[in-house]
């Protein structure tokens, strides 16, 4: 090759370097959990390229991640570019779900034979795409369904079940999946997984009992990105109040007992009154628990009444977490024989003399009536 010859082909080289020109950004904002396009634009000479010397490399990090020459090629499913598009000159690259991970410095790179270059764009994703909502306590009633909340807000909903689970743990196990890779430890676990992709991922529970009282952790996965949130269901069960006997004698020491029953858990209050006032020799049992995990304790009281407390009330009064206000029941003061019930008498007395005086009326009359006829 002569000198004139050389230098023809360094400026046949040199005019078509010119030709090609790659253009774009040099940073690119997406979030997780969103589609991103990651630009690349080039120009250049007879476009649409020769599919047979034309080549586009994407690279993350300076690894190869795409490879477009004919056949398109990823190492990853979500990656994606068009074809048609590239061909003219756009060479966009596309990841269908972005993750927290698919930061960092991408390259593009066209070859249009013989002539190549490249273009470096830095790619920030931010991870705001996934917020957990909802209150860190939940209170339930035994036996009733719970609901334990677990609530989040994120870009794309309802989101991609190939890039999305929620776990439940309880105390610290993994007890159930949205993803179906975890078999409920306990059938009475379920969780909507079509609501879970929406933003719903309540864990039920179709049976309370005390047993399931603790710390649930929710844990979403988004595009990689995951976030964890703490329930702690406190259970409770209502009481039941009965007094096991009313019966008080006069100037006699009386023991009154009054019971609450069916209560959860076990911290109770039963206190008893006397017109309001709370009354001296009164105590309450140690609680007992039955199967089913609830409590039952009785509170007596000692009384010796006398004639200035007849028709004075007693009072049995029960105070408990799981009530919004306290539980009481009352009874008066009454005696076998008490003036109360002469009255009574007295009044069925009277009552029974009217009616015989009316008898005896109405049977003068019908008499007197015969006798004129």
């Amino acid at each position: 090759m002569n000198g004139r010859t050389v230098w023809l082909f360094l400026l046949l080289c040199s005019t078509g370097a010119a030709a090609l020109q790659m253009t774009g950004p040099t940073t690119y904002k997406a979030r997780v959990g969103a589609i991103a396009h990651i630009p690349c634009t080039f120009k250049a000479d007879n476009l649409p390229a020769d599919p047979k010397d034309f080549t586009v490399f994407w690279y993350l990090e300076k690894k190869i991640i795409l490879r477009y020459d004919k056949t398109l090629t990823s190492t990853d499913p979500r990656y994606s570019l068009d074809k048609d598009q590239a061909l003219n000159g756009i060479a966009h690259l596309t990841i269908s779900n972005t993750f927290l991970s698919d930061g960092g410095t991408y390259t593009c790179a066209v070859t249009i034979e013989p002539l190549r270059k490249e273009i470096d764009i830095k790619v920030e994703i931010s991870g705001g795409a996934l917020q957990m909502t909802g209150p860190s306590t939940y209170e339930a009633r035994l036996g009733s369904i719970a609901h334990i909340p677990c609530t989040f807000t994120a870009d794309n909903l309802p989101a991609d079940p190939r890039y999305f689970a929620v776990v439940w743990h309880f105390e610290g196990k993994l007890i159930q999946s949205s993803n179906n890779t975890v078999i409920p430890t306990d059938p009475r676990y379920s969780m909507d997984n079509d609501r879970a992709l929406k933003g719903n991922a309540d864990l039920t529970i179709s049976n309370s009992s005390v047993s399931d009282g603790g710390v649930y952790t929710c844990s979403v996965n988004y595009s990689s990105f995951l976030m964890k949130r703490e329930i702690s269901m406190n259970l409770s069960a209502r009481p039941l109040l009965s007094i096991l006997s009313k019966s008080v004698q006069r100037n006699t020491e009386n023991n009154l007992t009054c019971m609450a029953n069916g209560f959860f858990p076990n911290d109770i209050k039963v206190t008893w009154y006397k017109d309001g006032e709370v009354l001296k020799n009164q105590s309450m049992g140690k609680p007992l628990q039955y199967d089913n995990g609830t409590y039952q304790v009785n509170s007596t009281v000692t009384i010796t009444p006398n004639d200035d407390d007849q028709n004075k009330m007693l009072s049995c009064r029960i105070q408990h977490v799981s009530l919004q206000g306290p539980l009481q029941e009352d009874f008066q003061i009454t005696y076998p024989g008490s003036s109360s019930h002469v009255g009574i008498i007295i009044v069925i007395v009277i009552a029974v003399v009217v009616i015989i005086a009316a008898l005896a009326w109405w049977k003068r009359e019908k008499i007197c009536r015969e006798g004129v006829l």
